[in-house]
């Protein structure tokens, strides 16, 4: 099967019924032997409340506009209708006549839209136009829609078209930039030699403030600070922290509590989605792609509470 899904549903956050949610998640008094096992009852409690309150998006079902549609053509269409349900209801010439009369304005609108739409596309082509402009272009004039698709690359004088390929090569990339394998000999001597820190360097009981379990209050802090980003693998959104009831917090920050005291940093947020963001200017088929990580939004709240605190 093709490794790249034809779409993506996300959470319709503005048709969620809270209220349902919150119901949906009310904890009584749950503990486990691991707080790992805590996130992950947590993290299934919140997708379980999610698909029974709130909406996920689903495929457009309607062509997208074509370039020359305008807001003067959608109100002649719409006075076209009228007079046409107007010309049912009554069956006589005063309708006909003033039905017609709008169907050959609409006509005259769409005619002037289009000749105006098809000037807009000639200004824009001359001999620096790349031909991948001009069959989008194209395409869009022809009310075909356009589907993103992952670019040819060419590597090492080889051409890649499949899609698992192409993602292999572009995160053999990223890994490879990420290595210490592209560190200098010198820099890697200078290194040892300067940054090498001494057993005695840092010594501590764990008394400090900044060992102190987390209070409420920080988590509240934490969650109100978040923004409408994207999900990562786990599919839990910032908004689902922010309608929880008061019995799920405090298993929320018991929970993070455990993991603060036992240091332990859960499997499950170390994975992200990567989205390959093509560089301005750089050419596409030669991997020259800035990496965007999408992570766990229950993780990064933890994150923000350490943070903090540092």
């Amino acid at each position: 099967t093709d490794a790249i899904p034809t779409f993506v549903s996300r959470w319709n956050i503005k048709k969620a019924d809270w209220s349902k949610f919150a119901e949906f998640c009310n904890i009584d008094h749950e503990r486990f032997h691991s707080p790992e096992e805590g996130i992950n009852f947590l993290t299934d409690l919140l997708l379980s409340a999610a698909n029974s309150s709130i909406p996920s998006t689903k495929p457009l079902a309607k062509h997208k506009p074509v370039p020359w549609w305008s807001l003067e053509l959608a109100r002649a269409i719409a006075r076209r209708k009228r007079a046409f349900r107007r010309y049912l209801r009554l069956r006589d010439n005063a309708s006909l006549i003033l039905r017609n009369r709008e169907r050959a304005n609409c006509r005259k609108i769409s005619r002037q839209s289009k000749l105006a739409s098809w000037r807009s596309f000639l200004s824009q082509l001359n001999y620096q136009t790349p031909l991948s402009k001009i069959w989008s272009l194209v395409r869009l004039l022809s009310s075909k829609r356009c589907y993103s698709s992952l670019p040819i690359l060419h590597i090492n004088h080889t051409m890649i078209t499949e899609t698992q390929q192409v993602i292999d090569a572009i995160a053999g990339t990223f890994a490879h930039c990420s290595s210490s394998e592209n560190y200098s000999v010198r820099f890697i001597e200078n290194s040892r030699r300067h940054f090498h820190l001494p057993p005695d360097a840092f010594t501590s009981n764990n008394t400090e403030i900044y060992n102190d379990l987390f209070s409420l209050s920080e988590l509240h802090d934490a969650i109100s600070s978040t923004g409408n980003t994207s999900v990562g693998p786990d599919k839990l959104h910032y908004a689902f922290f922010k309608h929880l009831p008061d019995s799920t917090l405090d298993f929320m920050l018991l929970t993070l509590n455990d993991l603060w005291n036992q240091h332990i940093f859960p499997d499950a947020w170390r994975t992200a989605y990567i989205i390959p963001i093509p560089k301005p200017g750089k050419d596409k088929k030669n991997e020259n792609c800035r990496p965007i990580y999408l992570t766990s939004c229950f993780g990064k709240i933890f994150e923000r509470m350490v943070g903090k605190r540092l």
